[in-house]
Parts: structure tokens; C-alpha cells; sequence
């Protein structure tokens, strides 16, 4: 009888826990509310700065960070009334890097990792408090807000700020200048067809390249590199 060995069976586990799922991030929207055009930015940005940070996992951390990055009425909001803006999260949010886990990551590489799927369940159920049919970055922020230990409610706390006040004035926001779907997320399936078509037929007749033809592209270079 053969005993397993420990070193391996850990390898396997880790492998496992580091190995994202590459599930779309619109998941947690099946059948509940859909993501705004600025909130889908923002979750772009966020991939982003989690692969900037080497992590392989969506951290809600990286959700501010893709927040503040994305111009929408809620982060003017930020910078004008409390004087929260990219530069101060970021600066906090990098003092807790301290060896990036991976260097050559790119934002497909990134899934959202429990902490976050649980944030953007609090999200979901703030956007149904206030009665809204999409999920906007102001629910995003008003989650983060939930969470003691976010690098957001840091920042408030050195700077002595309160977070119903905070939360207060970003729901004024969101209720005067709500947030609305995408072009793509508002459409039927046969109008998005339409639509890929004609802008396919368009960079076909100015020889701009595809987007395929450009990961491809990409794809070749970094074989010969």
C-alpha cells in the first residue's frame, strides 16, 4: 500500500487555491442585478491593479482602487467632499504589497477571489435596498464601506472621517445622478451580432486589426521575445 506524500499532496493543494477559475466576472449577476457601464470599468481597473500587485486573485482593495480610477459622479464626489482620490488609495494600498506573489501577470489571469464574492453579494443587496436596476459603483463603495478592515476604511479612520457621512453623501450622489447600462448590456443578443459586424466591416475597410488579430499578434511576439 502506497502512502501518499505530503509535499505533493500540498503542492497540489496550493496549485489548486492559485489556479483562478477564469469564470466571467458578470457571475454573480446571473438572474440578479447587472453591473453598470462605469461599475464593468471599474472591475476592468481593478484587474488591472490586482496584476500590478502580483496577485492572481480580485481583492476588494483593487475594486476602490478601480473606482477611483473610473471618472463617474461617485468619485467626484470623493474627491471634492472628502478629499479621497487614486493617488491616496493607491499610496495605502501599495504600502501593504510587500513582494509581489507573481511579476508577469495580466488582468485575464485575475478572478475574484471569496473576500470579494462576498463583497459583491452586499453590493447586490444594497443596490435592491435602493430599488435600483443596476449595480453601481456607489453600492460597490457602499459594500467596501461594510468591511472594518478595508484599506477604504483605514483612510477614513486616519482622517478622522465618518463612514455614515461618507455613505450618506454617496447615496445622494447615486440618487441624483444614477448610473445606467452599457450600450452592449442594454441590447438584445441579435442587436450586439449587428453590431460586432458592422464594426468588424468598418476596421476592415479603414485596415485597422481586429482584436483578435491583435492578441494574436501579441501572442507571436512574446514566442520570438
Amino acid at each position: 500500500m502506497q502512502v501518499p506524500c505530503a509535499a505533493s499532496s500540498t503542492s497540489k493543494a496550493l496549485q489548486q487555491i492559485r489556479r483562478p477559475s477564469r469564470r466571467p466576472f458578470n457571475v454573480l449577476n446571473a438572474g440578479k442585478v447587472p453591473l453598470s457601464s462605469p461599475a464593468v470599468q471599474a472591475m476592468k481597473l481593478g484587474r488591472r491593479q490586482a496584476a500590478r500587485h502580483g496577485s492572481m486573485f480580485l481583492e476588494p482593495t483593487h475594486i476602490l482602487l478601480g473606482i477611483l480610477q473610473t471618472p463617474c459622479s461617485v468619485t467626484r464626489c470623493l474627491e471634492t467632499q472628502f478629499q479621497l482620490d487614486y493617488e491616496t488609495a493607491r499610496k495605502a494600498a501599495d504600502s501593504k504589497v510587500l513582494v509581489p506573489l507573481m511579476s508577469n501577470l495580466q488582468e485575464f489571469d485575475v478572478d475574484m477571489s471569496p473576500r470579494t464574492r462576498t463583497t459583491m453579494v452586499v453590493a447586490q443587496e444594497c443596490a435592491r435596498e435602493q430599488g435600483s436596476k443596476v449595480l453601481g459603483t456607489a453600492h460597490c463603495l457602499m459594500a467596501l464601506l461594510q468591511d472594518t478592515h478595508s484599506v477604504l476604511n483605514e483612510i477614513l479612520e486616519d482622517r478622522q472621517l465618518s463612514v455614515r457621512e461618507v455613505e450618506d453623501s454617496i447615496i445622494s450622489t447615486w440618487q441624483e445622478q444614477p448610473e445606467t447600462l452599457s450600450i452592449s448590456d442594454s441590447q438584445t443578443p441579435e442587436q450586439q451580432i449587428e453590431r460586432l459586424k458592422s464594426e468588424y466591416a468598418k476596421m476592415q475597410q479603414t485596415g485597422t486589426p481586429s482584436p483578435l488579430q491583435e492578441k494574436a499578434e501579441q501572442a507571436a511576439r512574446r514566442v520570438y521575445e
